[in-house]
């Protein structure tokens, strides 16, 4: 069943990133060029956002809160997002990350996040909501 669910999660992002999007990722306003020139405003339009470390990775939930551990997340730089469970069907949402605000609407709704670590081999966020946050922790998924 694991190797089932690999598969489909990496056949749907190869299919995600074949699909050419507008990228909604942002540059936060503080790494904005100070030069008001329209020499500048021409070079800053040319410069891509930087992606975040997280994105285009494979991550499968460690522990968290609320949330079903050994559910993958993949974070791709077009703005998908792509959720899958063990017990649960695939799903493809949406992502952007401006600032320090990492927002994931699933179903139409929401989710703001703060990023609490984000290294090569730990992600972890808090997710607002109207109770608690939710705390998740990711780690790379690997196929074992």
């Amino acid at each position: 069943m694991r190797s089932s669910v690999l598969g489909a999660l990496f056949a749907a992002i190869t299919v995600t990133s074949a699909c050419k999007r507008p990228s909604p990722l942002t540059v936060p306003a503080s790494s904005a060029p100070a030069d008001s020139t329209a020499a500048g405003a021409a070079a800053a339009g040319r410069a891509e956002a930087a992606v975040p470390l997280f994105a285009n990775r494979v991550w499968k939930v460690a522990k968290g809160s609320q949330g079903d551990p050994g559910t993958f997340y993949v974070f791709l730089s077009d703005g998908s997002l792509l959720i899958t469970s063990p017990h649960g069907t695939p799903s493809l949402s949406t992502w952007h990350y401006s600032g320090d605000v990492l927002t994931m609407v699933e179903e139409g709704l929401p989710h703001q996040a703060t990023i609490l670590r984000s290294t090569l081999d730990t992600f972890a966020i808090s997710v607002a909501g109207p109770g608690q946050p939710v705390l998740l922790t990711f780690v790379p998924g690997t196929a074992k």
